[in-house]
């Protein structure tokens, strides 16, 4: 059994997070609950792919659920599922906060405030 998503599509997905943090930082400040919300999915993912490189483990070692019955298989592609899932929604995430971010900077601007006031 392996990981059922390839070892650099999760570092897309995890630099995905990590961009989408930055964007939820720069819209709503460092201390909203969206920045910290998707803060913690990044750690996450980040722990996720430090754990898929390691030969011992348990997302890549043993047999496959069809040889030994555990299930490991069907729960390695959960897990793949789970985070193509966060990808989808970290891109939506990404792009309504860009739009937010170019959103406010044109309000600034509108208001005779240079970039650097912000």
């Amino acid at each position: 059994m392996s990981f059922a998503f390839k070892i650099s599509d999760l570092g897309l997905v995890t630099n995905l997070a990590y961009s989408t943090v930055q964007n939820a930082r720069r819209a709503c400040g460092a201390h909203s609950a969206l920045a910290r919300e998707v803060n913690s999915l990044h750690v996450v993912l980040t722990r996720l792919e430090a754990e898929v490189v390691k030969p011992e483990s348990i997302l890549n070692g043993g047999a496959s659920s069809s040889e030994n019955g555990d299930g490991r298989d069907e729960k390695s592609n959960e897990l793949a599922d789970l985070v193509r899932d966060c990808e989808r929604v970290l891109r939506v995430l990404k792009e309504i906060l860009e739009k937010v971010c170019l959103f406010s900077l044109r309000l600034f601007i509108d208001r005779g405030r240079s970039e650097t006031d912000l």
